[in-house]
């Protein structure tokens, strides 16, 4: 048995996932396998959005033995040649995001100019774009403004109550209706008092496609490292024009992570 052949049977024997909504996702992601085969029947009086349906039957009669890991990884073998560990260990990783208690971290090491992040960049593809996150060297800020949504004190999403308020003191202008404009300002900042920037990480997938910001390295390392499953931090984020800030960040939930690093950094 050769090392690629023991690196499968390994991986496949360790990985107990939800196959059923594995699949889901990976069908999800076949879109454009589809698209280029209709496509292809497409005469030229016809248009492509007439001819565009896409049936997940249809789909899983091209994945022989509905076998959906493998025939990802083989869609992956026609661009990334003599990688077939590597390949399995990017999608396993990527998997396992799905595993609640207990995602998998990926290094991949290499001398620069190696070749370290295509091989990933060919693997992730096939998942839900919004369970793909690419931090690479992006600012704390920028991590907290992109991937952060506001939320109350028990962590209940609160930015449709925010936005309905401020609709409804900007339709109150008339001078007969300032108390009640004014009872709506101070809903509006009652909101404000106690919320929090929330940053959702279960189900999803990190990928380092270089050293992260020294910033967002410190506010993921104990997530990361399975330390604790939610995070409270200190972080002064304005959420909006008017000046509005939360002062507390909270990170929830085991992402897996991949990381790419050259072995000189």
């Amino acid at each position: 048995m050769n090392c690629d052949d023991y690196a499968y049977n390994e991986n496949k024997e360790n990985t107990a996932i939800d196959m059923y909504n594995i699949q889901r996702k990976l069908l999800s992601d076949q879109e454009k396998y589809l698209k280029e085969k209709i496509q292809a029947k497409v005469n030229d009086t016809e248009t492509y959005d007439e001819k565009l349906t896409i049936d997940e039957q249809a789909l899983i009669t091209e994945i022989e033995n509905e076998d959906f890991v493998e025939y990802i990884i083989q869609i992956v073998k026609k661009t990334v040649k003599c990688e077939d560990s590597l390949i399995r260990q990017i999608l396993y990783t990527g998997l396992s995001s799905y595993i609640g208690d207990d995602p998998i971290n990926l290094g991949i090491m290499a001398p620069s100019s190696e070749g370290k992040t295509y091989p990933v960049e060919e693997c992730i593809k096939f998942f839900p774009k919004e369970d793909v996150y690419k931090v690479g060297a992006m600012s704390a800020k920028a991590l907290v403004r992109d991937k952060g949504i506001l939320v109350d004190s028990r962590l209940n999403p609160i930015e449709d109550k925010v936005r309905e308020l401020k609709k409804q003191v900007n339709r109150l202008s008339k001078k007969s209706q300032e108390e009640e404009k004014e009872e709506k300002l101070e809903e509006l900042e009652e909101l404000y008092k106690d919320a929090k920037t929330l940053i959702d990480l279960r189900g999803k997938i990190l990928v380092f496609l270089e050293p992260p910001h020294k910033e967002v390295r410190e506010i993921l390392k104990p997530i990361l490292w399975h330390d604790s499953y939610e995070i409270e931090y200190p972080f002064v984020n304005q959420t909006d024009k008017d000046g509005h800030e939360t002062k507390k960040v909270v990170v929830i939930g085991w992402p897996s992570c991949i990381f790419c690093s050259a072995r000189d950094e």
